[in-house]
Order: C-alpha cells, then structure tokens, then sequence
C-alpha cells in the first residue's frame, strides 16, 4: 500500500470516529434537553435473580398498552383517561428488552414464564397524555433500564484491591452451608490447580451458592455468563496462593474488569437512573432458613448502599441524576392470602428498614409494596378456610395450599423459621390471557401511580 493510501485510510477513519463521537454528543445533549424539560425519565428496574424482572417488565408495558383492559383504580392518569396513547420504541444505547419474545411466552400452548434476562436491557415507552382535551397532547419518554442486582454486588469490588477483594470472598464464603458450597474450590491443591480448573471450580461454587438461594454472589457477570471470562485476558478469581504467575493473570484481569466492564456500568446504567424500584422474593428467602434470609438482607443492604438517593431540581438531575423516587416491591405475593397482603409489606419494611430510613433523609420517601405483576392464583373457599389455588407449573393439574401467617417482624425462633422452612410453596402456570389483554395483578396500579403520576 503506497504512502497516500495509507493516509486516506488513516484520513477516512479518523473523519468517521469523529463522525460518530459527534453523533453521541448530538444523542447525549438531546437526552440531557428532554430530562430537563420533564420530557424523559429514566426508571431502573432492578432485584435479585429469580425475583421476577421480566415478568413485571412485561406486565407494565402490557398494562399501558392494554388500557381498556387494564385494572388500574390506584393510577390516577389511567383512572382520569388523561393517557391517550403509549407506543413501545427500541433505545439503541442497550440490548433490547424482547418484550415480544416474553408475551409470546405468557401466550403460548403451553404457557410459560419469560426467560430471566442476564444482561442489560432496555424499552422505551413514548406515554402521550393531555390534561384538557381541547390541547395537544404532550410526550414524555419512560426509559425502563433492567438490570441483574447480581451486578450491583461487583460495585463493592471498586473500593478493593485484588488481594482484599480476594480475602473478603474466602472469609465471606468459606464457613457454615457456603463451606460446603464452594470448598471444591477453596480447597483446589495449589501445585495442580490450572486456571481452567479455577475457573470451572469457581463457576460451579457460583451456582451452587445461587441455586442455595443466597443473594450476595459475586462477580456478577461471571455468574450470569460464565462462558465470556473462560479466557486467560479475561479469568479471574480470588486467588491467595502461592503461583505468582497465575496470580499477576488474575490481579491484571481483576483491575481491567473493574476499569472496564464496573465502570462502564456504573457510569451509562447506575449513574443515569432518575427513579428506581427494586424487586425482592421475599417468600423464597423465607423458606430457605435464617441464613438464606440473612444473606438476603445483606445484599438489599448492598444494592440501596450503592444507589445515589436525592431530591434535586430537573436542571441538575437532568445533568447529574440521582434517584428521586423508589419502590421496594415483595414479588409472588399471589402466593399467599390477600388478608396477608399487608404484613408482607410490613415484613418487607422491616427488612430494609435501616436502608429505607436512610433513603427518607436525603428527601426521597420509598414505598415498600406486595406485587404480582402477574397474579397466577385465585383464593377460594375450601370446607370453609380460604386458600390459594392455581396450575401447576406443567399445567397438569390444579393445586391448591394454605400459606402460614405473615409475621410482621423478622422471626426470631426456631418456631417461627419452622412455620416458613417447613412450608414449600408451589410455583404456578401464568394465567390463561389474550395477546391484547392486560394480565391481571395485585397492586400494579400502585406501584406505577407512584413511579409515574407526577409526570402525567
């Protein structure tokens, strides 16, 4: 290649990066105008697996887009019909939330729950609404942003070197039921172990402790895809032996993860959030036993400690956001009887009591709620006592159980963990729904009147 080929090359490359560099400054000032001007507002939408993400996703975007047929009496702009219009649009910033591929799932024969996500995903819903009908109506752009709250646990990881970070892992892992989880990896021989075997050991140690039902299981991308870190550039795990060479591979990955992926994360998804609601099974937790349960304290603890909580005017929030509002929501609460409803808020109250307290300081007053986003059960009378009936989850047969009481405080004694730990809830069949129907729920309504109202 001759000497002025190459500088064309060279010329044409750098003319199309800055091509592109000017179109996200373009993107970027047009997103930062439309939040000063109420015309945009960005929601997390965030919980521990298995606490239902695309379930409610799917089921809040199906709500707007079904309002005929929606049961929204706590949302005062569908109750007024001061919303006359909602379209779903693709944000081109993140992996699409395949909101499609999730009805097709509640829909199909036979119906089936959405696929959990392990990324990052992202909608828009461009809500058009008019306060007096003689007006135009105005837009405003609901920017939903799911994220894993298994990532949420890496962002302690910014704060400690490799050597911490390892430390704090072992001792974090490595005694009562989380001994036995994770010992084929703390106990590798160190003159045999590879850094493939680590990584296959510590993969394993991941999903054991996730499917134990434990929340703080850390690193969050390596649990979610295991696959995409199995290279030496990429491998690391907490490591205090005596191979200094598998050592600087890991330590050199620990730091490139942190530089790259934590704050890439921190910096285009936590950092943009304007309002938040965080998604917890709260009765799966509690039938796992004190130590599940405390662990899942710990890691609520974890996800609001790392979250920017403030009251601001539009013009800052729109340059530097931080989260005005919040909704911790106890998800699955079809699984237990309505008259319980209200002591499982409580109960999830005093859970995050401490971090909700905190939160109220700053200006911003949390909600805690009992949600299905998709209520999957019905509560009949059966030989006079109420009691949950649905599907089974093959859809074979009909099921049919009595929770024990809510406590509306943290159990304190063997019995009171026993009436949990001895009780296994059925997991059930989503409801039979048309495509363009709304499902039906508990407490949507009021979870989106508080996300959503003042907008309207």
């Amino acid at each position: 290649m001759s000497r002025l080929a190459r500088l064309r090359q060279e010329y044409t490359r750098i003319k199309q990066s800055l091509q592109e560099a000017g179109q996200q400054l373009a993107d970027d000032g047009k997103v930062v105008y439309q939040r000063a001007l109420g015309e945009r507002v960005v929601i997390g939408v965030t919980g521990l697996s298995r606490s239902g993400k695309s379930a409610f996703i799917t089921s809040f975007i199906q709500q707007l887009t079904q309002l005929s047929s929606a049961r929204l009496a706590g949302f005062g702009a569908a109750v007024s019909g001061r919303i006359t219009a909602v379209e779903v649009h693709q944000n081109d910033a993140f992996e699409k939330f395949d909101f499609d591929q999730a009805l097709d799932a509640l829909t199909a024969q036979p119906r089936r729950w959405p696929d959990a996500t392990t990324d990052i995903t992202s909608t828009e819903l461009h809500i058009f609404y008019q306060h007096v009908k003689s007006k135009p109506a105005k837009r405003i752009i609901v920017e939903l942003v799911d994220y894993p709250g298994e990532l949420l646990f890496d962002l302690s990881m910014l704060a400690l070197d490799f050597s911490q970070w390892s430390t704090h892992w072992l001792k974090l892992n490595s005694t009562g039921e989380k001994h036995c989880l994770t010992k084929n990896f703390t106990q590798l021989d160190d003159d045999e172990a590879t850094h493939s075997l680590h990584h296959e050991q510590f993969v394993l140690a991941l999903k054991q402790l996730k499917q134990a039902g434990y929340s703080q299981v850390s690193p969050g991308h390596m649990l979610l895809t295991p696959d995409a870190y199995a290279d030496r550039d990429k491998l690391f795990v907490p490591y205090i032996g005596r191979s200094q060479t598998l050592r600087a591979m890991y330590e050199a990955n620990y730091e490139r993860y942190k530089a790259q992926e934590l704050k890439h994360f921190v910096t285009e998804v936590f950092n943009r959030q304007d309002r938040q609601i965080v998604l917890v099974d709260l009765l799966q937790s509690l039938t796992k036993g004190e130590q599940v349960f405390d662990d899942q304290r710990a890691a609520l603890e974890l996800i609001v400690g790392h979250t920017n909580y403030a009251k601001q005017n539009r013009l800052i929030n729109a340059i530097k956001p931080k989260v005005n509002r919040v909704v911790f929501a106890c998800t699955k609460a079809d699984q237990v009887l309505s008259g319980d409803h209200d002591d499982l808020r409580q109960l999830l109250f005093e859970v995050i009591k401490s971090t909700y307290e905190a939160a109220s300081v700053v200006g911003v007053s949390p909600i805690c709620e009992a949600i299905a986003a998709i209520r999957s059960s019905q509560e009949i009378d059966h030989k006079g006592s109420a009691v949950i009936a649905g599907e089974s989850i093959d859809q074979a047969a009909t099921v049919g159980y009595a929770n024990p009481g809510i406590l509306t405080h943290i159990p304190e004694t063997k019995e009171e963990w026993g009436a949990y730990t001895d009780w296994q809830y059925r997991p059930l069949a989503p409801p039979i729904v048309g495509r363009h129907k709304a499902f039906p729920h508990i407490r949507m309504d009021s979870v989106m009147n508080h996300l959503l109202e003042d907008l309207l």
